[in-house]
C-alpha cells in the first residue's frame, strides 16, 4: 500500500500526517509543488529516519492541486494500491485494518473524513464527510486527476467506473488547522489559479508587505467567516488519532474565548525543528 501526498507550504499539518501514517503503509511518496515554508525539510525528517519515505521536489512555481496530483500518478505508475491522501490528514491508528480491507476489495473508494476548522478541538458543521480528492485506486491506470470546475482550481478523479464510499472515518481532515500565513494563503489560491497564476502567490495575494499582526487578524477573520462554522466536538466525533492526543496536550495553537465567544485564536512561535527533533 502506497501513500501519495502532494503538498504546498503544509509543513506543520505534513508532520502529523506523516507521523500518523508512517508504520501503516509500505511506502509514502511526498511531493512537494513549490513549498516556501519548511515543508522540504519536515519530509527531508523522516525520509532520513524512514526509509519507505520519498520526496519529490517540485523546485519551480507551484503547478495546482491537478497536475501535483498526476505527477504523483507517473510516479506511482507500475504500483498497486494507491491511497491519495492530503498533507493535512491525520490518520486514525485504531483503524488500521480498514487499509488492508480497502485494498483487499480492490475497487476506486472515497476516503471518509472528519474535518477540524481552526484548532485540534474544533470541527465544521460537515462533520464526517467525503471529498473526492481522497481517494485508494488499485494502480495508476484507473485514474486521471481533472478539474471539478471549468476554470481548473478544483481537482477531482476521473476513473472508469463506478466509486465506493467507506463507511468508516478514516482521517481526521486538518483543513483549517495551519499557522496564520497558510489560513491567510489558502483564502486567496482559489482566486489566484482563476486569474492564471500572473506571478507568485505570496506576490499576488501581497503576502510580503504584511506585518505578522496584520496576517494573524486577518487569519482569525478568515477562520471565523468562512463557510465552515466552527463546531465543538460532539458524541458523534470519531475518536482522537494518537498524534493529535499528544500535540493536545500543549498545543501551538488553540482558540481563546470569552464566555460561550471565540475571540482569538492564539499561535505560539514554534519552529517545525521542535517538532522534528520529536522523532
Amino acid at each position: 500500500m502506497i501513500a501519495l501526498i502532494p503538498a504546498y507550504c503544509d509543513a506543520y499539518t505534513l508532520y502529523f500526517c506523516l507521523k500518523s501514517i508512517v508504520n501503516h503503509f509500505d511506502q509514502i511518496v511526498v511531493y512537494d509543488d513549490g513549498s516556501f515554508d519548511e515543508t522540504t525539510q519536515v519530509a527531508f525528517c523522516f525520509q532520513r529516519q524512514y526509509p519507505h519515505v520519498g520526496l519529490v521536489v517540485n523546485p519551480n512555481k507551484s503547478q495546482g492541486w491537478i497536475e501535483a496530483r498526476n505527477q504523483l500518478l507517473k510516479i506511482a505508475a507500475d504500483e498497486k494500491d494507491l491511497f491519495f491522501i492530503d498533507a493535512d490528514d491525520i490518520f486514525c491508528e485504531y483503524m488500521k485494518d480498514d487499509l488492508k480491507a480497502i485494498a483487499a476489495i480492490g475497487r476506486p473508494t472515497l476516503l471518509r473524513l472528519y474535518d477540524l476548522w481552526g484548532d485540534w478541538s474544533h470541527g465544521t458543521q460537515y462533520g464526517n464527510h467525503y471529498d473526492p480528492c481522497h481517494i485508494y485506486v488499485p494502480d495508476a491506470a484507473c485514474l486521471q486527476w481533472v478539474g471539478s470546475t471549468p476554470d481548473g482550481h478544483s481537482a477531482r478523479p476521473k476513473v472508469g467506473g463506478p466509486i465506493l464510499r467507506w463507511p468508516n472515518t478514516l482521517f481526521f481532515h486538518a483543513k483549517g488547522v495551519k499557522p496564520d500565513f497558510r489560513i491567510y494563503l489558502r483564502h486567496y489560491i482559489k482566486p489566484w489559479i482563476m486569474a492564471g497564476r500572473p506571478y507568485p502567490l505570496i506576490e499576488w495575494c501581497d503576502l510580503i508587505h504584511k506585518t505578522g499582526q496584520e496576517i494573524h487578524k486577518e487569519a482569525f477573520h478568515i477562520l471565523t467567516h468562512a463557510s465552515n462554522r466552527i463546531v465543538p466536538f460532539n458524541p458523534k466525533t470519531p475518536s482522537l488519532p494518537q498524534v493529535i492526543e499528544e500535540e493536545l496536550k500543549d498545543p501551538m495553537m488553540f482558540f481563546e474565548y470569552n464566555g460561550n465567544k471565540i475571540v482569538d485564536r492564539v499561535q505560539r512561535d514554534r519552529s517545525m525543528d521542535f517538532y522534528c527533533n520529536l522523532l
